[in-house]
């Protein structure tokens, strides 16, 4: 519609003057497949008591997200704008680039989200790695080289290049990750010197998230110090591996949202709890070929639990056709996630461990 395009355009427009007008505003995008609201909320963590910091709201990440974050809330007191930049086709990434023009850019990985509209791998791969194109030779990019398609990109551009991971290769180096119920412990080795932190977060992919925020938040001159005591008060994000005591059993809470590199996280931390283990799950949704997807996860989860519920229709063939490669016959089926958490609920045992991995609209659950 013309008339709600001129507003959004205006809208965007003084957004943009609003940022122009703040000079000394440091700016960090948040870039990858996964992992950028978990990023955003930690980073916001980590700096709140260097720097007055402002964080986009939920899980906006587009020019009208963002520029509903700046009109209504960035306040000349700000030091500091943490911002997503999502995108689901190619080009987007550079609007943003323009719209917010970071100083500073975290790209947290990349995969195979949203392959059906972005067409191809390489796009995405394109895609996710621009912000390297167009920031300038004093700006910084912090780059997860465990990931590949960013270990092989890293030269692109002029920028400043900052690396972290369990690589070698990585600055930012991650150590003896460790791991129970209630949560992790892992070292960073930088400039020669090994650093211990403690966590209340779960999953591997929370312990790269936070150490590509630590490497960030060193990288704006915030002492390891201050980062270790940080480390040890970030409260567990709502509803991704969120560990929660139920009075018989402990809940793990990673409801939010899932992809084949979560879900192989989430079997990961189930593997390091020595209970009786539950997984629930209506499997995974937006990649390509889901039906192959939601077999093979399906490995992994034989290996781990005792016993499991598939939630919903939409990708019940595909999981149970897994389980059943392997002769894994502990499984329900059931149509909601109210039938789910109420089987687990009255099962007569105590003391065992139920992991949610996924929580999809009961429409798309049962398509």
């Amino acid at each position: 519609w013309p008339i709600e395009s001129m507003i959004r355009l205006f809208y965007m427009q003084d957004a943009k003057r609003k940022l122009k007008a703040h000079p000394g505003l440091i700016k960090v995008g948040i870039v990858g497949s996964y992992g950028k609201t978990s990023s955003k909320n930690i980073l916001f963590h980590l700096l709140k008591e260097n720097y007055l910091c402002l964080k986009s709201k939920h899980s906006y990440n587009n020019k009208m997200g963002n520029t509903l974050t700046i009109r209504k809330e960035l306040r000349r007191m700000h030091t500091l704008f943490i911002c997503e930049m999502g995108s689901d086709h190619v080009g987007e990434i550079e609007e943003l680039m323009h719209f917010i023009n970071p100083q500073y850019v975290l790209i947290t990985s990349i995969g195979n989200q949203h392959l059906n509209t972005f067409k191809s791998q390489e796009h995405i791969v394109y895609e996710k790695m621009s912000p390297l194109l167009f920031l300038k030779k004093e700006d910084v990019a912090i780059l997860n080289i465990d990931n590949p398609y960013i270990y092989r990109n890293q030269e692109q551009g002029i920028c400043k290049k900052i690396t972290f991971g369990v690589h070698e290769e990585a600055q930012y180096r991650l150590l003896e990750i460790e791991m129970n119920e209630y949560g992790s412990s892992f070292k960073i080795l930088y400039n020669k010197q090994i650093y211990t932190f403690h966590t209340t977060l779960l999953g591997r992919y929370n312990i790269d998230n936070l150490v590509g925020c630590i490497a960030l938040a060193h990288t704006l001159h915030v002492d390891m110090e201050i980062l270790q005591r940080m480390c040890r008060r970030i409260q567990p994000i709502e509803h991704r591996l969120e560990s929660k005591n139920m009075g018989k059993y402990i809940l793990i809470d990673n409801a939010y949202n899932s992809n084949p590199y979560s879900f192989k996280n989430s079997m990961e931390v189930l593997s390091k709890i020595k209970k009786y283990r539950i997984l629930i799950t209506p499997g995974i949704i937006d990649v390509k070929e889901d039906d192959y997807y939601n077999e093979m996860i399906m490995e992994d989860v034989v290996h781990v639990c005792e016993e499991v519920v598939l939630v919903g229709k939409r990708n019940r063939n595909a999981m149970v056709q897994g389980l059943k490669t392997f002769d894994y016959l502990a499984y329900q089926c059931v149509d909601t996630m109210e039938e789910a958490l109420d089987y687990v609920n009255k099962k007569d045992m105590t003391d065992y461990v139920v992991l949610i991995e996924n929580d999809i609209d009961k429409t798309l659950m049962n398509l």
